[in-house]
């Protein structure tokens, strides 16, 4: 079932809220207000201004209804772009500002958390062309490993995958939904990550878990793949954010290192770790040493 524009309720803002960039300096907000109501009834709208009171060059504008903003976006797309007061402006769906970092990067490639197991590749890709008038140019369900498998069995579906869709717009949209009911359960939808950071992330979780004589279930490792993202690092005490971030580029996750496995747990999960260690410890009489950097 698509998503349903509901104004007034803050989780429906951002379907209803764009971001305009490139506008000349000179550009008042009533005339940046008077060209985007072409589009539809206008219901707030700022033009960001420098402690001067000099226009920076962007601004956002935000509609009474979803439909609103998608014809603004329409006519980017199937008309001759946007024009206001004169210079061709850029404008694009606006990213709610407690989404990661990641969340705000150009991309085609989507990850998609939480699928039933039972869910096909078809069902996915029929739900995201029907729901968004897309189409979709590939859907790929992760599946277990063949010598994960017990004899015999065949591997399964893990409960997640990538979804790509050569449309940057679309992307936008569903990902700013975020929460999405395919094949009668919720599940997340948010900007891929590397497919390679995520093996890599899988191999070193089992090998610390094996370790640790810890039972890594396909539900809890899906949990804590899922649990890997920048955002999460930033609320774990056990990593220093500072490390994984560049002054020029996005944050990244750093990859290899010893110890480096704890970066992708959240502050509870590492803490878990941390009271099976000191179990191992106490029966091995070895002194485990995680570094972190």
């Amino acid at each position: 079932m698509a998503p349903r524009d509901q104004n007034g309720d803050p989780k429906e803002e951002a379907l209803r809220k764009l971001f305009v960039g490139g506008l000349s300096r000179d550009t008042s907000d009533d005339q940046f207000k008077d060209y985007f109501n072409t589009f539809g009834e206008v219901v707030d709208h700022i033009v960001i201004k420098d402690n001067s009171g000099f226009s920076k060059g962007f601004g956002f504008v935000t509609y009474a209804t979803s439909e609103g903003a998608d014809n603004c976006i329409r006519q980017k797309n199937e008309g001759e772009g946007h024009m206001v007061n004169g210079k061709s402006v850029e404008v694009k769906r606006a990213i709610p500002r407690d989404a990661e970092p990641e969340q705000r990067e150009k991309n085609t490639k989507m990850f998609v958390g939480g699928l039933n197991k039972t869910t096909t590749e078809e069902t996915i890709k029929q739900y995201f062309e029907q729901s968004f008038n897309c189409t979709v140019d590939r859907v790929d369900l992760i599946y277990e490993k063949k010598d994960q498998c017990a004899p015999g069995q065949e591997p399964r579906p893990r409960g997640f995958g990538f979804v790509t869709i050569n449309d940057f717009d679309v992307v936008d949209h569903i990902c700013v939904v975020r929460h999405h009911d395919i094949d009668g359960k919720q599940v997340e939808v948010k900007k891929g990550i590397d497919q390679d950071l995520l093996e890599d992330c899988e191999r070193e979780v089992r090998k610390i878990a094996h370790f640790l004589g810890v039972e890594m279930t396909p539900e809890r490792l899906e949990r804590v793949l899922h649990e890997g993202n920048i955002n999460t690092m930033k609320g774990n005490s056990a990593v220093n954010y500072s490390a994984h971030c560049d002054v020029n580029s996005t944050p990244f996750i750093r990859k290899g290192g010893v110890g480096g496995w704890k970066e992708w747990f959240n502050k509870d999960q590492s803490k878990e770790m941390d009271k099976a260690i000191e179990v191992v410890e106490k029966k091995t009489g070895v002194k485990i040493r995680t570094i972190v950097s």
